[in-house]
C-alpha cells in the first residue's frame, strides 16, 4: 500500500506555523486541530517540524520561560524526513523506526499534503498482516480438507 492510500483513507490534512509564532500558539493550533505535529515554514518552505516531543524539550531547557515567550523556530525539530506519496508503507516504517521519526510529512509534487503518525502505518502493518495470517489459515485448512478426500 502506499502512503497516498493511507492519506486519502484518513484526509490529507496537514497544519502549518510560522517559526516566529510562540510555543503557545503552536500548542493551541495542536490541540484545536486535535493533532500531534505541525509543518514550521517560512514563505511557503518547510524548514521544522514541531511535535509533542518538541514541547517536552521546550520544557526542559526553557523552563524558566514562559511558553509564550519561546518562538517555535527555537525549539522544532530542524531535520525533516519527507517521504513522497507514491512511497510504500512497507518501506518508510523501517527507516522511520531507525531514525527514531513519529511523524511522517508526506509530499506531493513537491508540497507537503500531510503527516502520518508512526502509530498509524504500524496500525496498518498489524492489520495486513492479520488479514494475511487468516488467509493463510484458511488455505491450509482447505489443503487439510483437501488431503482427507
Amino acid at each position: 500500500m502506499l502512503l497516498q492510500d493511507l492519506l486519502e483513507a484518513r484526509g490529507m490534512a496537514v497544519q502549518f506555523i510560522a517559526g516566529d509564532f510562540t510555543v503557545l500558539d503552536a500548542i493551541s493550533l495542536m490541540a484545536e486541530g486535535k493533532i500531534s505535529a505541525l509543518i514550521v515554514a517560512h514563505d511557503d518552505q518547510p524548514i521544522g517540524i514541531f511535535t509533542e516531543r518538541d514541547l517536552m524539550r521546550c520544557h526542559v531547557n526553557h523552563g524558566d520561560r514562559p511558553i509564550s515567550q519561546v518562538m517555535v523556530q527555537q525549539v522544532m525539530t530542524n531535520k525533516l524526513f519527507i517521504a513522497e506519496c507514491t512511497e510504500e508503507i512497507s518501506k518508510v516504517m523501517p527507516v522511520m523506526l531507525q531514525m527514531d521519526i513519529r511523524h511522517l510529512p508526506v509530499a506531493k509534487d513537491g508540497r507537503i499534503v500531510g503527516i502520518i503518525p508512526l502509530r498509524e502505518l504500524v496500525q496498518h502493518h498489524v492489520s495486513s498482516l492479520d488479514a494475511e495470517l487468516r488467509y493463510l489459515q484458511d488455505y491450509i485448512a482447505d489443503l487439510q480438507e483437501a488431503g482427507l478426500d
